[in-house]
């Protein structure tokens, strides 16, 4: 499956952004920044759901390294487009035959497994395997995380705002009162996100030194799974 437009990490995000819009599979959701409403939200994911996304995040490279687990633009009052909130790269599970095909034991094509998961261990592998081959390392990281709502926290210098946001949906606020701007817009695709930022908001009661937060959160986002109110 092939998109209709062509993505490449080297273009510039306003190239990136007319490219997407063109993409008649990509999803994008028109949004307005509550205490800023000459700034809009761009909110961006397939047009798939479950197996189709994985099958759409497999074979297409562009769709992985771009859209990922996540992508929100912001449009300025001047028109120029800038990354609000990027998530990580879609990832997929690691299945135990695979390593059969490491360890030389089978060959990828003899395995009896769907085409897809066939391509995904390319997705997965090729590259890690090209490091070794050269010579170089790589690091492995194992994560537990109990089942919930994606959740992503940046920090925005444009509009001196947090980014609070689930995998398909980015609010920005200072406090508590943009918190409830969101409230009374009363559309249900920011419900996920409004629960991420109140609990953010109480999050940030414990912290000291906000300056060295949103300096260290600017380019860069806090990810992780909302599972409920905990606090």
């Amino acid at each position: 499956m092939e998109s209709s437009a062509n993505y490449q990490q080297t273009i510039d995000v306003e190239t990136e952004f007319a490219l997407i819009k063109e993409d008649k599979q990509v999803k994008k959701v028109e949004g307005q920044v509550p205490f800023f409403t000459k700034f809009k939200i761009f909110d961006v994911s397939l047009k798939a759901r479950a197996f189709k996304e994985d099958l759409m995040f497999a074979t297409n490279k562009n769709y992985r390294e771009t859209i990922r687990r996540g992508l929100s633009y912001l449009q300025e009052e001047n028109g120029r487009i800038t990354i609000l909130r990027r998530g990580l790269q879609k990832f997929f599970d690691v299945k135990q035959e695979y390593f059969d095909v490491i360890d030389g034991t089978a060959e990828l094509d003899q395995l009896k497994i769907k085409q897809v998961e066939k391509d995904l261990y390319h997705v997965i592998f090729d590259e890690v395997l090209t490091v070794l081959d050269n010579g170089g390392k790589v690091v492995v990281y194992k994560t537990e995380k109990a089942n919930g709502e994606n959740a992503q926290v940046t920090y925005n210098p444009i509009l001196d705002a947090w980014v609070c946001a689930s995998k398909n949906v980015a609010i920005t606020i200072r406090n508590a009162d943009d918190l409830e701007a969101y409230r009374q817009l009363k559309e249900s695709r920011y419900s996920f996100a409004i629960l991420i930022a109140e609990t953010w908001l109480k999050l940030l009661k414990k912290v000291k030194n906000h300056d060295d937060l949103k300096k260290d959160l600017t380019g860069k986002a806090i990810i992780g799974e909302y599972c409920g109110k905990f606090l």
